[in-house]
């Protein structure tokens, strides 16, 4: 609901106020993947958990659901910052398995070349990505911290386009961390299975 006041300063012409009501429940599907947010924050992901989610669909594996879930939340148009002031826009998209043998943060020239399969011109290995941090200076930029395939430190600024900063980080932030630990549980189901079972 949006409500409309009177001005009190030539300075501001038509003020208003817009008033959400968010309804959730403990039995919020999300819940699991939203502990420790403030509230301003934790409402804006939910919503774009939500969001998320209609895309994806139901899935049997709670586990996969929640990474699908995050996979969808983790894509869409950013500004990527090189040189001195410049940008570019991308379309930034995970791929993980089954579809690719490594949790990739993939960047497409837009979002038609993602969803015809087309090659990323620049990604990132999910799993090397040391931090994902909002700029404390700008409130629209965030920074990836990562290591390349040689081991070489490196980093790379975004500007959001679509939604808010802090949406950005959050999605990113948890998905590397349910990266690590599907990585994990990969590793050690590996080792449990017999070697005549993998050959």
């Amino acid at each position: 609901m949006i409500y409309r006041f009177k001005p009190k300063s030539k300075l501001v012409s038509e003020p208003r106020a817009q008033l959400t009501i968010h309804v959730n429940t403990d039995s919020d599907v999300e819940h699991g993947l939203l502990e420790g947010l403030g509230s301003e924050t934790d409402i804006l992901v939910r919503q774009h958990l939500l969001k998320a989610r209609s895309h994806v669909g139901e899935q049997d594996d709670a586990e996969m659901s929640q990474i699908e879930v995050l996979k969808e939340s983790c894509a869409g148009p950013l500004e990527r910052m090189f040189g001195l002031g410049n940008y570019e826009t991308i379309y930034a998209s995970v791929v993980g398995p089954p579809t690719s043998r490594n949790w990739i943060l993939g960047f497409w020239r837009s979002k038609e070349a993602f969803v015809e399969g087309k090659r990323s011109n620049d990604q990132i290995d999910l799993l090397k990505i040391l931090s994902v941090q909002a700029d404390p200076t700008r409130h629209h930029v965030f920074t990836l911290n990562y290591f390349d395939d040689q081991k070489n430190p490196y980093s790379m600024s975004f500007r959001r386009l679509d939604r808010n900063r802090n949406v950005w980080v959050e999605c990113l932030q948890r998905l590397i961390q349910k990266a690590h630990t599907w990585k994990k549980n990969e590793k050690s189901a590996r080792q449990k299975t017999p070697k005549s079972i993998r050959n």
